[in-house]
């Protein structure tokens, strides 16, 4: 490796603030766009398939964050040490953290294919459809062995390079349905095979842009030495409980809906789901720029980019909190214009209270992820799992309808939002003593 690119590396590390805003606003936009794509397709859906259909069609497509488990926690890592390595200069280190973090998701792709092989023919209504959910899972299965390489563009601090490619699963699939001939019927199976080719598409795309990139060699994953893979499976254990948390937070809403309640409300759960989640993946963009920020300055020790970032984060998520907030007195009239669904406001108030508490919980738990300090959040996540069933169980059994699954979710977040913030601002503060002391050695 030249001087001059171990130069650059180190140049890129120390991009000072402004460079996260930028990415940030540039990440926002195409959030936009993919937005208004996915509003868009919903009320294609809708037109070709109905509330029931389109409830069904939600309930399949969910496969994804399924499946998004079987790395073990190995993903976050991955993006953890390419970023510190990559600020640091050492593409020694990076190149093996990406062939190390190939062989685990090669074998995790391999696991995640064989249990759907075991899941599609046997549980429902996977079974009713075992076609498309076939080739939804395949595709999805496919996408998640490519993933790796949107962790290695995050990690490098190409955002804007990432935020752009990710329009291209939506984008192809809106423009499908709008073309689709009107008055012909889509088939599920049709549906399955074209939706599952874009996902394909875009994690190609990603995979050659990454590996363009890295500007470096990486021996091919079999390569790897179990002295590699252990740093990250260890590091992948603690990460575990906290994805196992978000799933049963965020995944399993339209699985339990669609059996409890029918196609019908799964259709508007979706709906105000896409509505309101809007606030909290726009916020999610800005927390994964932030995580390579933070470990960045983590790596050089660099304590007012640290508090910086933490005081900008609290102040964002407030005004995020405000503008979901507002947007539930108009929610009704929003959803059924955004998704050409009409959900009740007295339903969507339930998504607003979730969101709130989960983007003030990623406000502080992403100091604890990026330091690795993961103790605290871990036991707090995996509280949450019983609490989360529990409530909506409780809720579902009383008639609630609906609105249960968030207001489960809100209650299950409230432990990690705790937690995460009590060990947040004392992992911030004790960065302070550590950089005076640094400051003071001659």
């Amino acid at each position: 490796m030249t001087r001059a690119l171990v130069a650059r590396l180190g140049a890129f590390g120390r991009r000072p603030n402004v460079g996260m805003v930028a990415s940030t606003g540039f990440s926002v936009g195409t959030k936009a766009v993919q937005a208004i794509a996915a509003f868009a397709t919903v009320h294609r859906l809708v037109q070709l398939w109905d509330l029931s259909g389109y409830g069904l069609w939600v309930t399949l497509t969910a496969f994804a964050l399924y499946i998004s488990l079987f790395d073990l926690g190995v993903g976050y890592g991955v993006k953890n040490r390419i970023s510190e390595a990559w600020g640091r200069g050492d593409v020694t280190e990076a190149a093996g953290v990406v062939r190390a973090g190939g062989a685990v998701y090669v074998l995790a792709s391999l696991a995640a294919l064989a249990s759907g092989l075991l899941v599609v023919p046997l549980v429902a209504p996977f079974k009713h459809h075992v076609v498309a959910a076939g080739l939804l899972w395949a595709a999805c299965v496919i996408s998640f062995l490519l993933s790796l390489n949107s962790l290695v563009l995050a990690a490098l601090g190409r955002f804007k390079t990432l935020a752009l490619l990710s329009l291209v699963a939506p984008c192809s699939w809106f423009c499908i349905l709008q073309a689709w001939p009107r008055g012909s019927a889509l088939g599920l199976e049709t549906a399955a095979a074209i939706y599952g080719s874009t996902m394909i598409l875009q994690a190609v795309v990603i995979t050659v842009t990454a590996r363009r990139a890295l500007g470096f060699r990486v021996d091919a994953w079999f390569r790897t030495t179990l002295a590699e893979l252990m740093p990250l499976l260890r590091t992948g254990a603690k990460f575990l409980a906290l994805q196992m948390a978000t799933f049963a937070l965020n995944g399993c809403g339209s699985f339990i809906v669609y059996r409890a309640l029918g196609g019908v409300e799964t259709a508007q759960y979706d709906a105000a789901n896409k509505v309101f989640s809007v606030f909290t993946i726009a916020f999610s963009t800005l927390i994964a720029i932030a995580w390579t920020e933070i470990s960045r300055a983590k790596a050089a020790s660099d304590y007012a980019r640290i508090a910086g970032v933490h005081r900008l984060l609290h102040l964002l998520a407030l005004a995020f909190v405000a503008a979901a907030s507002l947007a539930c007195w108009f929610s009704e009239p929003l959803t059924k214009a955004l998704t050409g669904i009409r959900v009740p406001s007295s339903s969507t108030a339930a998504f607003v209270v979730f969101i709130a508490l989960q983007i003030l919980a990623f406000t502080s738990a992403v100091f604890l992820n990026a330091f690795e300090r993961l103790r605290g959040q871990i036991i707090a996540a995996i509280v949450s799992i019983p609490v989360f069933f529990g409530v909506a169980q409780l809720l579902l059994s009383r008639g609630v309808g609906m609105p249960s699954l968030p207001l489960a979710s809100a209650c299950a977040m409230l432990p990690s939002l705790v937690v995460c913030f009590v060990i947040a601002r004392r992992l911030v503060a004790s960065t302070r003593p550590a950089a005076d002391a640094g400051r003071a050695r001659p």
